[in-house]
């Protein structure tokens, strides 16, 4: 009986201490993601969808999509990936400061004719790491 006891308040105890443990590691891990976020690049766009309406054909569109640093590090964008080869995109290689503005473009080839939905993938070092700018259009034969 003894044995019983004493085995049963020794799991009690043991418990306790990894739920205490376990509370803990927690809490430090809250704190730390939390001081992370805190010193990270975010990203403000004035727009992230653009609708070109109707464009003509074999005639490149640049896209223009603004961008602000508002958060408290500097901000690197690592690659901007586009849906199709039909799309460029240019893009700051430099980082750029807490509370400066910057630049993406695309450029769009619109050889086809037709409604057309497009998006480009922009990674950074934000969170969250991937944003998708889009932008559609009709291409209508030139001189229509």
């Amino acid at each position: 009986m003894k044995k019983v006891i004493l085995t049963s308040v020794t799991l009690l105890i043991l418990s306790g201490m990894l739920t205490f443990q376990n509370s803990n590691a927690q809490g430090n891990n809250s704190r730390l993601l939390t001081m992370i976020l805190e010193k990270m690049a975010a990203l403000k766009w004035d727009q992230t969808n653009v609708d070109l309406g109707k464009i003509p054909q074999n005639i490149p569109v640049k896209i223009t999509y603004n961008l602000t640093n508002s958060g408290t590090a500097p901000l690197v964008i690592t690659n901007v990936q586009t849906s199709c080869g039909c799309t460029g995109a240019n893009f700051p290689k430099e980082s750029i400061e807490p509370g400066k503005s910057a630049v993406v473009s695309l450029t769009y080839n619109a050889s086809s004719t037709g409604v057309f939905n497009k998006t480009a993938t922009v990674y950074a070092n934000t969170n969250p790491g991937i944003i998708t700018l889009e932008f559609k259009g009709e291409v209508v034969e030139a001189g229509k």
